[in-house]
């Protein structure tokens, strides 16, 4: 029974150093975060791109140009 609970422990240290590790991690992007917040407007923002409406004629196209392009790939 020895070695089971050596190995328990040695179990436990090794998932405590890791919560530790990430509760300090958590805790120093939390301050990075607040020491960085004066900067981010002197950040130009990234605007989206527009998105495109695809037509419904676009749509069945596509799926045309699938099809035929599967059963070329089957014959081979």
């Amino acid at each position: 029974m020895g070695p089971i609970l050596d190995g328990l422990k040695l179990m436990a240290m090794g998932m405590g150093f890791v919560f530790t590790f990430l509760i300090i991690m958590i805790i120093c992007m939390k301050i990075m975060a607040k020491l960085l917040k004066p900067i981010e407007t002197c950040l130009d923002p990234v605007a989206p791109a527009p998105k495109k409406k695809a037509s419904a004629g676009d749509d069945n196209a596509r799926r045309a140009a699938a099809a035929v392009a599967a059963l070329v790939a089957s014959k081979k």
